[in-house]
């Protein structure tokens, strides 16, 4: 399925370098080059995102301290489990504060503690005026984060709106409705 993303009125244009630098986007598998250590993974995002060299390194020191990576950031990207990578692809998302955060389940492969931590850093994004897109199948979080939720299976969207009650019962009355 295709579609676009309007920011105030005016289509988004993926080619257009400005609307890039609003956005933020984490695939559920992010790309990382695996021999680049945390800090020049993070450099090289910072960079193309065109953090300026000025703030760069103290929003990469921030973001290695709030995601309690501080300890791996002289490690190939190769040396790390699947969830310290989505922890530093995600922090790598927040470098250049995007107005727009675009999620796919930022949460797989994370343990417990680093949930609350992802779950904690966006609310805080949320409540200082950016806004969060997430895709995820884990309703406990979405319940804790979204106050507008759509539902979509196979294809549909079966509800979009402010849910009233808990997301599971949400998704059970609208299950059967693809």
């Amino acid at each position: 399925q295709k579609g676009t993303i309007s920011l105030n009125e005016t289509v988004l244009d993926w080619e257009n370098q400005e609307y890039k630098t609003r956005i933020g986007y984490l695939p559920e598998f992010p790309f990382y080059y695996p021999h680049l250590s945390v800090m020049e993974m993070m450099r090289l995002t910072g960079g193309l995102r065109r953090v300026p060299k000025e703030l760069l390194e103290e929003r990469i020191h921030y973001l290695l301290e709030r995601f309690d990576l501080h300890s791996y950031r002289n490690l190939s990207m190769d040396e790390l489990s699947q969830g310290t990578k989505k922890r530093v692809a995600l922090s790598s998302t927040l470098l250049h504060k995007p107005d727009i955060l675009i999620l796919d389940e930022p949460t797989n492969g994370l343990d417990p503690d680093q949930v609350i931590i992802v779950r904690d850093t966006l609310r805080e994004y949320s409540e200082q005026g950016g806004l969060v897109l997430l895709s995820t199948h884990i309703l406990g979080l979405a319940e804790k984060l979204a106050d507008h939720v759509g539902i979509v299976r196979s294809g549909r969207l079966l509800f979009a709106g402010e849910p009233s009650g808990d997301l599971e019962s949400l998704y059970l009355a609208h299950r059967l409705e693809a």
